[in-house]
């Protein structure tokens, strides 16, 4: 959770990457008949002299889990990963194990592991029987053969996972604000998680994703108690109020410039100062030769500029904003 300051006062704001990190975690949980608790042990335990393979028969994922676990525990099982995958033209790539609290961290096991399925296969296949391969105590390593079918469970997971992953890249990869991104990411996260449940590709996971989605859309609902994120992306010239506005129905789109409009109320007469002089520019012909006469023209003018002031109404700047084209602006803040 961050803190922001609107208004004098703070104003809490959810961590995106974690909120992704939930609604993935729930998508997971529903699809996995082993226990989250032992996923979760078996992907933290690699290290472990113990040999503990605890996984549902018909759990694909806590499956690749165990094989992960065991490959990464030998040194004399990692080589002989490697020679099996050199076999069979694969890259010589480590497989990478499931940190829980790292976010997109089973995405990236799920992505590794289905990069080198030739080798996995492989060394599935002819470890039982190779001297270079230390014995498992009480099973086989042919216990985690993973069947066409599960092979391609593991892709549609993946394909699924590959979703709050991007996201998450989006908020993690960048020193740049991205508060004002929030609400269409998560739109569109939700948008295509629905367009996948929907869809016969996934007719086997459509309840796991609807899981996910379902926890999405409690975040999504808690971003509605405060106005920052509509703000943000308003204030963003790329995009103001013309992705709201096209996506929205028009009650919420209503509600939200009202929101807008009282804060803008706020800050504006909190920061006007009707007693003070304009401030008048200088016209950047005159700096350019010295400002001669500059002080002349700025009191000639400062009784027109003080009319234009009083005259304006003080949502003006911002009905200005708001109608003037979309800008293509990088960074935001030096804008």
């Amino acid at each position: 959770m961050t803190l922001l300051v609107q208004n004098g006062l703070q104003v809490s704001t959810i961590c995106m990457e974690h909120t992704l990190h939930l609604a993935a975690k729930h998508f997971v949980e529903d699809i996995a008949p082993t226990p989250a608790s032992i996923l979760n042990k078996n992907a933290a335990d690699d290290d472990e002299d113990d040999e503990t393979t605890d996984f549902e028969v018909a759990d694909t994922v806590g499956k690749a889990l165990a094989l992960v676990m065991q490959v990464r525990k030998s040194p004399q099982v990692r080589m002989y990963f490697q020679k099996c995958c050199a076999e069979v033209n694969e890259p010589n790539l480590k497989l990478l194990k499931w940190i829980h609290t790292q976010w997109a961290s089973l995405f990236s096991m799920m992505e590794r592991i289905l990069r080198l399925h030739k080798g996995v296969n492989r060394f599935i296949q002819f470890a039982d029987d190779s001297d270079e391969v230390p014995n498992l105590q009480g099973n086989s390593y042919g216990t985690f053969k993973l069947s066409a079918e599960e092979w391609k469970m593991l892709e549609l997971m993946h394909d699924a996972l590959q979703e709050p992953a991007n996201a998450q890249q989006l908020f993690s990869a960048t020193c740049k604000p991205t508060v004002w991104c929030a609400i269409p990411v998560l739109e569109f996260l939700q948008q295509t998680w629905q367009n996948m449940a929907g869809s016969s590709k996934f007719d086997n996971f459509s309840n796991a994703i609807n899981s996910g989605i379902n926890n999405l859309r409690k975040w999504y609902h808690k971003i509605d108690k405060t106005d920052v994120y509509f703000i943000c992306l308003a204030l963003d010239p790329n995009y103001k109020v013309a992705y709201v506005k096209s996506k929205w129905e028009p009650r919420e789109f209503d509600k939200g410039m009202r929101h807008l409009q009282n804060v803008f109320d706020k800050y504006y007469h909190h920061n006007s100062l009707p007693n003070a002089e304009p401030v008048v520019a200088a016209p950047s012909s005159l700096a350019r030769q010295g400002s001669y006469g500059h002080s002349w023209m700025c009191d000639a003018v400062k009784s027109h500029v003080a009319g234009d002031t009083a005259s304006q109404r003080p949502r003006q700047e911002l009905e200005d904003y708001l109608a003037s084209p979309l800008e293509d602006v990088e960074n935001i803040v030096s804008w």
